[in-house]
């Protein structure tokens, strides 16, 4: 079955059949995302590992974050980092307490993360930025 969602044509998967056929028989066809304009913010373009559409230059950056971001020496290496940085953000949690407000981390990160952009669906929108 597939259905519309604004200008965005969408398969609706319903059975496990389908989703065999889906998941495991036409998996490189359907492996990439759906272009969505947020991702060209976040991403630089589409050109982060998340939001690239799958093919030669993902698989390139992937192997790239693997052998060099991921690795059990290069996690290691750059420890100091990840602590200086979490100190940070906690010292600013801390001054924003310290004047008396809320924090609420889980609110600040879901409305970055779930911010709705009806430009996504409705594309000839995307020139007018509602968002």
């Amino acid at each position: 079955m597939s259905i519309r969602l604004g200008n965005v044509p969408t398969i609706v998967v319903s059975s496990p059949e389908a989703a065999k056929l889906f998941l495991e028989t036409h998996d490189v066809v359907f492996a990439s995302r759906p272009k969505l304009q947020f991702a060209d913010y976040v991403s630089y373009g589409n050109k982060g590992l998340v939001f690239a559409p799958y093919g030669s230059y993902w698989r390139t950056v992937r192997k790239w974050c693997t052998l060099q971001l991921l690795s059990s020496s290069k996690v290691e290496l750059f420890e100091r980092i990840r602590r200086r940085e979490v100190e940070s953000l906690v010292d600013q949690i801390n001054r924003v307490v310290a004047s008396g407000q809320l924090v609420d981390l889980s609110a600040k990160s879901l409305k970055l993360s779930r911010h709705f952009n009806i430009a996504d669906y409705v594309t000839f929108l995307a020139p007018l930025d509602l968002q």
